[in-house]
C-alpha cells in the first residue's frame, strides 16, 4: 500500500513539472512572436524654429478716414430734434447752403408773436413821437415807448439768432463728407454732426491727418515721431507719415485713447478716403518673438511644444525596434506668458529661453510625442526666424 502511494506521489510531481515547463515554453513562444511582429514607435516629422531674441520694432494696425486740415467739422450751438437733412454724403454744396436743420416750429411761432408785438410797439412809438412834436405827449412818454420798442427788437433778434443757430450751413464750396444723425434724432450742442470736404482745387494746399482710437496698452508704446505707413484697401502703400500727437486720456465712452498721425507727403491721398495704417511702436531690447502659428490657445493659457532630448529609456525603446534615435526628440507642452500679439507675432515674456527649439506646425502630436525635425520653414512662418542646424536645408 505504501509502495502504491509513493508511485502516485511521484506521478503527480512529474505532471506538475511537465505543466510548468509547458507554460514556460508557451510564454516564451508568445513573447518571441510579439517581439517578432512588434510595431515601431511612431515618430512624427515637425517644422521648428530656434528661439532667439532681438531688438523688436513692432507695429499697431488700425484704419480710418483721412482728412485735410481744412476739412470743415460742423456742430450746432443748440440742442434739439433734427427736422430736415438737405444733402447726402458725397453731394456738392455751395457756401451758405443749409445742410441740416433742427425742429424750430415752436421758436418760429414765438418769433411770429414777438414780431406782431414789435409792430404794435413801433406804431405806438411813432404815434407818441408825432404827438410830442405837436405838444400832445410828454418827452417821458416818448422815451418810455422807445425803450419798450428797443427791448422787443432785441428779443426778436435773439429769437432769430436761435433759429439761425439751429442750422448747419456750408462754410465753403465743397463736398459733404459725413452726416452723423438721421431725421428725428435728438442731438446735443457741440457734437460734431457734419463734415464738409473742401473742393479739389484746394486739396493740394492741405496737409492730411487721421485720428486713431487705440487701446491704452498700445498708446503707451507709441511716441510722437514714430513712423506711420498708409495703405489703400488693396493693401498698396500710398503714403508715409509720422505720429504728431498722443493723448493717453481714456475715453469714458469708447475706452480708447487718441493718436493723431499726419501725412506731409500726400500726393496719393484724397480727402475722405478710407485707409489702413501701420503705426510703428517703440523698440524693445532683447525681446523673444515667436510666430502666432506656434502657439496653442486654450482655457488654461497659451502653450507651445518644446523639443527636449530623449531619455535613456526612450533611446533603448527605439533601439529595441531597430529605430535610430538620431534627430529624434520628445515634444513637451509648456505654458508661456506673452505681453501681446501684433500682426502674427507673439511677444513672449516668460516660459521660453533663447536656444529652445519649438514646433511651429504641430498636427497629430501630443504632450510627450516623439518627433523628428523636418527641413525648412513651416506653413505661415516668416523666413526671418532662425532655424536650428537640423532644419536647415543644405545647398549644393
Amino acid at each position: 500500500m505504501s509502495k502504491r502511494r509513493s508511485i502516485v506521489f511521484y506521478l503527480l510531481i512529474s505532471i506538475v513539472i511537465i505543466v510548468l515547463v509547458g507554460l514556460s515554453l508557451f510564454s516564451y513562444f508568445i513573447s518571441y512572436q510579439k517581439s517578432k511582429y512588434r510595431l515601431p514607435t511612431a515618430i512624427t516629422p515637425v517644422s521648428v524654429i530656434e528661439v532667439s531674441s532681438e531688438n523688436y520694432l513692432g507695429a499697431v494696425s488700425s484704419s480710418g478716414f483721412v482728412r485735410s486740415q481744412s476739412t470743415g467739422t460742423l456742430a450746432l450751438v443748440n440742442s434739439g430734434k433734427v427736422a430736415s437733412i438737405n444733402f447726402k454724403p458725397g453731394q456738392s454744396v455751395k457756401k451758405g447752403d443749409v445742410i441740416l436743420s433742427l425742429d424750430v416750429a415752436s421758436a418760429q411761432a414765438t418769433l411770429a408773436g414777438q414780431r406782431a408785438s414789435l409792430n404794435a410797439l413801433k406804431l405806438n412809438y411813432d404815434g407818441l413821437a408825432a404827438a410830442y412834436k405837436e405838444g400832445g405827449a410828454s418827452q417821458y412818454e416818448v422815451q418810455s415807448a422807445l425803450s419798450s420798442y428797443n427791448a422787443q427788437l432785441a428779443t426778436v433778434r435773439a429769437t432769430e439768432q436761435t433759429i439761425q443757430l439751429s442750422q448747419i450751413v456750408a462754410p465753403f464750396d465743397g463736398v459733404v463728407g459725413t452726416i452723423s444723425p438721421s431725421i428725428g434724432d435728438v442731438v446735443t450742442s457741440g457734437t460734431t454732426l457734419v463734415t464738409v470736404i473742401p473742393s479739389k482745387a484746394t486739396d493740394a494746399q492741405n496737409s492730411y491727418f487721421l485720428n486713431l482710437g487705440l487701446s491704452p496698452s498700445f498708446t503707451k508704446e507709441i511716441n510722437v515721431g514714430n513712423t506711420v505707413k498708409a495703405y489703400n484697401q488693396e493693401g498698396v502703400e500710398v503714403a508715409t507719415g509720422t505720429v504728431t500727437g498722443v493723448d493717453s486720456t481714456i475715453s469714458t465712452t469708447t475706452g480708447l485713447s487718441q493718436v493723431r498721425v499726419s501725412f506731409p507727403e500726400n500726393a496719393n491721398l484724397a480727402d475722405g478716403e478710407f485707409i489702413k495704417v501701420s503705426v510703428s511702436t517703440n523698440p524693445v531690447a532683447n525681446q523673444i518673438t515667436i510666430p502666432d502659428v506656434a502657439v496653442t490657445y486654450s482655457l488654461y493659457g497659451q502653450m507651445v511644444y518644446r523639443l527636449d532630448p530623449l531619455t535613456d529609456a526612450e533611446k533603448e525603446s527605439l533601439a529595441s525596434t531597430g529605430q535610430s534615435s538620431a534627430n529624434v526628440y520628445r515634444a513637451t507642452q509648456i505654458y508661456i506668458t506673452a505681453n501681446d500679439r501684433v500682426n502674427g507675432v507673439v511677444l513672449v515674456t516668460k516660459g521660453l529661453d533663447v536656444g529652445n527649439i519649438i514646433v511651429t506646425n504641430f498636427n497629430n502630436i501630443l504632450d510627450g510625442s516623439l518627433v523628428s525635425i523636418a527641413k525648412g520653414y513651416g506653413v505661415g512662418v516668416p523666413t526671418t526666424y532662425k532655424l536650428p542646424v537640423a532644419a536647415q536645408e543644405t545647398t549644393n
